[in-house]
């Protein structure tokens, strides 16, 4: 049987990926940036949405302010400027990781998910930064997976199918509703 991991491996090994990956660390030791592996790309009419996972406690070491003991979804504002390392043929069959972006902290928080008690503090959260298009040369939809605005895990594509737009996995759904009435 094989495993999660040892699937993506061929991807993470392919040269231009490996160089695209090598030139975001250089990058984070010269600028003390921090590096996000870009799970989803969604690209809106007016905005382009890179969302990745980062362990909590590195993000936590490089960033200053509050954060949900049980958030697991952070969407931020980045203060400066951010570079996205990839390959065409990342952006060609977008299968995650699609790259990796890298930026200054501190960041602005903007939003938190908060998820359900089963949630470790320890795990890994999602990020989400949001950019202005700035041009029309990449046509509106998602690369990658679609990424649940709560909890960070992916939506099954039939949900995404029958509820074009949403936004959030049956579990999270399911929370939201109950904690409405």
């Amino acid at each position: 049987m094989v495993g999660a991991f040892e699937t993506l491996v061929p991807l993470l090994t392919h040269e231009s990926f490996k160089r695209a990956q090598s030139a975001a660390v250089q990058e984070a030791a010269i600028t003390n940036s921090l590096i996000i592996s870009i799970e989803s790309i969604e690209i809106k009419p007016n905005t382009v949405s890179f969302k990745g996972k980062v362990s909590r406690h590195h993000f936590l070491s490089r960033h200053i302010g509050e954060i949900s003991d049980n958030a697991r979804f952070i969407k931020i504002e980045l203060r400066k400027f951010s570079n996205f390392h990839t390959t065409w043929g990342k952006i060609i069959e977008p299968l995650p990781p699609l790259g990796f972006l890298t930026f200054a902290t501190p960041v602005e928080i903007m939003n938190q998910g908060i998820v359900g008690d089963n949630y470790s503090p320890e795990d890994e959260i999602i990020l989400c930064c949001e950019f202005k298009r700035t041009g029309e040369t990449l046509s509106q939809g998602i690369l990658g997976f679609y990424l649940c605005n709560n909890c960070g895990d992916e939506i099954n594509q039939a949900r995404v199918k029958a509820l074009p737009g949403v936004s959030c996995c049956v579990d999270c759904a399911k929370l939201i509703e109950k904690r409405r009435k």
